[in-house]
């Protein structure tokens, strides 16, 4: 260093130059990561959004008056189809168990109707959820995520407001499985996590 103080700042400066690149490198491809994880929660989350509306416009709409009910235990009945929500949930089911890239998808509220309340499955079931109802209520056009460890893996959680539309609404007016018969349009009903 004495010798050759020229080198060695130099050699000095490449070696540190070199460490904060790479500093920034693995910083860049971490947010690179989690906002490609983030697009690809909220692509999914509208996909199953629309197939939802689609459900509830133009398949529940064109059942009126045919003999045909549409009701949440739709399995346990004959000429019964499933509730827009249920049919979100029974897909969520089937996506998260056949999944290969281990996506899960589930619909959850903190007002289930009465036979997912006593089984358990259809209020929020950890903090995240309890936290993510709250957000998406005080704020609904924001979707509430975080990254974490989840079931022992790192994991993006996701979740994206699911408003009621009128049809919601009046079903949940009428259905005496129903918790809660004072929505309104618009109000938050639950989350859609992915």
């Amino acid at each position: 260093c004495r010798r050759n103080p020229l080198a060695a700042g130099l050699l000095l400066a490449i070696t540190l130059g070199s460490a904060v690149g790479m500093w920034q490198l693995v910083r860049l491809s971490d947010y690179l990561v989690e906002q490609s994880a983030l697009e690809s929660a909220a692509q999914q989350a509208e996909i199953l959004e629309k197939a939802n509306d689609f459900y509830s416009g133009e398949v529940i709409d064109r059942l009126q008056g045919t003999g045909v009910t549409v009701t949440h235990d739709y399995a346990q009945r004959k000429k019964a189809i499933p509730l827009p929500a249920t049919m979100t949930i029974e897909l969520g089911r089937q996506i998260s168990a056949k999944s290969e890239t281990g996506m899960q998808v589930r619909l959850y509220s903190d007002y289930p109707f009465k036979p997912r309340l006593k089984s358990g499955e259809g209020g929020p079931k950890d903090a995240f959820e309890e936290e993510a109802l709250k957000e998406l209520r005080a704020n609904p056009a924001k979707p509430f995520y975080r990254f974490e460890d989840y079931r022992g893996k790192p994991s993006l959680r996701y979740a994206a407001a699911q408003l009621m539309k009128r049809t919601c609404v009046e079903c949940h007016k009428f259905d005496d499985d129903s918790t809660k018969k004072d929505w309104s349009e618009g109000d938050v009903g639950g989350a859609l996590e992915i």
